[in-house]
């Protein structure tokens, strides 16, 4: 396999697929790893809302957690400039810690992701977010502030990711090189989310499903 061959066979896989599926579902076939003989491809399928509208996951996810980044729901679709080139939003990649904004070059359609900063920046506007005092009910998190549930929900995924069978993928990583950039990630994650919380979480909480 090389390259040219896996575009070729992306396109033609897509294409079978929306065949298939037609109007009833959204498929998007995404990012692929391939070696000389075989090829993996990520597929996500998407239902159509009440609307009778397909939204893909970056897409729901934009609306419903852009408010954490600063950004509004109607800047989905909205364009901006980087680098002299123009870009469209077209989700939120909450993955992503560094680049969760995904956006399509205007100019040939490639997808890339980006900053939360650049993509304001990008509006013509200043990439930092003014501060603001509000008044917040009891029990609720500040704005651009996730609730504590949500926040441990996501220690426990990272403390999953990292034990030995999921750190390894069930033994499919095997370079030590690979290994420790996917741990060193994981750990960078966790102290994020620590500090996002404000507090060292107790094990029983780490532990509660």
């Amino acid at each position: 396999m090389d390259r040219p061959k896996v575009k070729a066979l992306r396109a033609r896989l897509e294409a079978a697929l929306k065949a298939a599926f037609g109007e009833e579902m959204g498929v998007m076939v995404g990012s692929a790893r391939f070696t000389k003989t075989s090829v993996q491809f990520k597929i996500e399928m998407s239902e159509p809302n009440a609307q009778g509208q397909v939204e893909s996951p970056h897409v729901t996810a934009f609306k419903t957690h852009c408010k954490l980044f600063g950004l509004e729901p109607t800047d989905l679709g909205r364009t901006f400039v980087s680098r002299g080139r123009t870009f469209k939003i077209v989700g939120i990649l909450p993955k992503c810690y560094k680049n969760p904004i995904a956006a399509d070059a205007v100019d040939n359609g490639k997808k890339f992701k980006f900053p939360v900063e650049v993509v304001k920046a990008g509006f013509g506007g200043k990439a930092t977010i003014p501060a603001v005092v509000v008044c917040v009910p009891s029990g609720m998190p500040l704005p651009g502030r996730r609730f504590d549930a949500d926040i441990l929900a996501d220690l426990r995924q990272v403390e999953n990711d990292l034990s030995p069978e999921n750190l390894t993928c069930d033994g499919e990583i095997t370079n030590p090189t690979h290994l420790r950039i996917r741990r060193s990630n994981l750990e960078k994650r966790k102290k994020e989310l620590i500090e996002e919380l404000g507090r060292t979480p107790s094990e029983e909480e780490l532990l509660k499903t």
